[in-house]
């Protein structure tokens, strides 16, 4: 939006300078209604750029869960990296999200598969204990007996044969166990190799994008020299009014051309910090 109403201001600069040109005697009406086309030309570009501008702020806004209404301010600035310096990271240190979610199903896997076989193979032991006592007997003579006291114990184990026969249910179930492990750990291994193929597609983006940066640097630097002489010229005669306009729009073009290159850049380092579970910001603050 800056550069949009910056952009606009110039053409109706230039429109007004060339108006009074015109009253002067100095310029042709065709110079002066086509500073006016173009100046007013611009001036939609520019409500449309404010309304787009005003459309993705409400939708963050209602991302964030607030009202419509709500006022918040937006800091910072895309320049802040344009000096990024370079960002090296490694990958063996780092773990995703994904990983450790895998990471821990595999490990409940495994505990599964344990928990089938104890039930297949475990032996089960039963204790059983009797005790007797015949002191309060009274007969029919009404005497007591000697008094005597028994107790006994029995022991019992069984041995489950399921997992040793291979077409029993429990047999399947470790079997099943044992498939979900290998399955679970084939996912953990592509959900790495995804992981680090990733992080280094985005270490390379970031390095290409930076080097793009100082690119475009350059490029808004000689658009800005040619539209500083360009309009000297003009000012002075030697250039005609389409000159100065196409190095007006070369320098826009530039300018926006670095700033998106700019919010690609932090774009890919956010995805970045998303992938490998790394606050937001950390990255950006090298």
């Amino acid at each position: 939006i800056t550069l949009q109403e910056r952009n606009l201001e110039i053409a109706k600069t230039q429109y007004n300078n060339n108006l009074a040109k015109y009253n002067q005697g100095r310029l042709s009406e065709i110079d002066v209604l086509s500073a006016e086309v173009n100046y007013k030309s611009k001036i939609p570009t520019v409500e449309s750029a404010r309304t787009t501008y005003q459309n993705d702020l409400d939708s963050f806004k209602q991302t964030l869960g607030l009202m419509i209404d709500d006022k918040i301010e937006l800091k910072g600035s895309l320049d802040e990296l344009i000096n990024l310096n370079s960002i090296e990271l490694d990958v063996t240190k780092l773990q995703s999200p994904a990983v450790q979610q895998l990471e821990y199903k595999v490990q409940s896997a495994k505990n599964a598969v344990l928990d089938k076989r104890y039930s297949a193979f475990a032996p089960s032991i039963s204790a059983t204990f009797k005790w007797a006592d015949s002191s309060w007997y009274v007969g029919y003579d009404g005497t007591a007996p000697d008094p005597s006291k028994s107790a006994s114990l029995s022991l019992s184990a069984s041995i489950p044969l399921d997992g040793v026969l291979p077409w029993s249910s429990r047999n399947d179930a470790i079997d099943s166990a044992k498939d979900t492990v290998k399955e679970l750990e084939l996912q953990l291994d592509n959900e790495k190799k995804n992981f680090k193929r990733t992080v280094d597609s985005s270490l390379r983006s970031i390095k290409q994008s930076q080097e793009a940066i100082k690119y475009k640097q350059a490029n808004v630097k000689l658009a800005q020299r040619t539209y500083d002489m360009t309009s000297e010229a003009y000012n002075r005669g030697t250039k005609d009014l389409l000159t100065l306009q196409n190095a007006n729009t070369s320098l826009l073009n530039a300018e926006v051309s670095l700033k998106s290159e700019v919010l690609t850049l932090i774009k890919t380092i956010l995805n970045l910090e998303n992938t490998a579970g790394i606050p937001f910001g950390t990255l950006g603050d090298k």
